[in-house]
């Protein structure tokens, strides 16, 4: 709003916030365990790691795990609940290795992979399998297993 007007507004009596805040934060864990796939069978990294306190900080033991993810354009990281933890089972733990990325730089590296990296058309073949045919690649569409397959 101009001015710095705040916007205000009343919650709705019965409406249980907080399930829906979960809802959302689940919802974006299955999207981030399924990047993190893409990027390891694209031949990066992901990895689970447990948040490391500094002095002053109090987190809330139930979101101390992390996923980490390498792919073209750097790391990018999420805190998760550990009821969430579940969608990243085929992810192994390692060693908490954040490299000081700030969540703006995070999202301007997801930009840049979707700009540069994966501009890709996907289709279903009728073996379910994945095509993926990257913007200017000439050796046609490379397939990957249905992320179904994977991710059990």
């Amino acid at each position: 709003m101009a001015g710095g007007a705040s916007v205000s507004y009343q919650e709705e009596p019965g409406r249980d916030y907080r399930a829906e805040r979960d809802a959302a934060y689940t919802e974006r864990n299955k999207v981030v365990a399924g990047l993190a796939a893409m990027v390891i069978k694209a031949g990066g990294r992901a990895w689970l790691a447990d948040h490391q306190d500094k002095p002053g900080e109090d987190w809330d033991p139930e979101w101390k795990t992390i996923v980490f993810i390498e792919g073209p354009t750097g790391q990018l990281s999420w805190h998760l609940h550990d009821s969430d933890v579940v969608h990243f089972h085929f992810l192994n733990r390692g060693e908490n290795e954040w490299d000081g990325h700030t969540s703006e730089e995070k999202y301007e590296r997801i930009a840049r992979l979707a700009k540069t990296q994966c501009r890709a058309r996907w289709a279903f073949s009728k073996t379910e399998d994945w095509l993926c045919q990257l913007d200017g690649d000439h050796d046609g569409p490379h397939r990957w297993p249905h992320p179904a397959d994977t991710l059990t």
